[in-house]
């Protein structure tokens, strides 16, 4: 699973589909479908990287954290340092 946040969601899923301006996990695992989306209103960068960051925790301890990144918790030293 992935958690991200875009203005265009479609155009943003697309890109990680082909491997466009996507981080290393949507490149190794691309993804399928979207399973849900969230319209969060206008936020600065910082508020919506912080509220990505808790939805993705929040995917973690429901999917298990090896299955899911987005935030702050893209790379595997992030979350090897998780206690879920």
């Amino acid at each position: 699973y992935y958690v991200g946040s875009s203005t265009d969601v479609d155009r943003r899923f697309g890109e990680h589909k082909i491997g466009k301006m996507s981080s290393k996990w949507t490149r190794k695992h691309k993804p399928l479908e979207i399973i849900e989306t969230k319209y969060i209103g206008r936020m600065d960068t910082k508020a919506c990287n912080i509220y990505e960051s808790a939805l993705t925790l929040d995917c973690m301890r429901k999917y298990g954290k090896e299955n899911v990144r987005g935030g702050c918790y893209l790379t595997d030293v992030n979350v090897a340092k998780l206690v879920i």
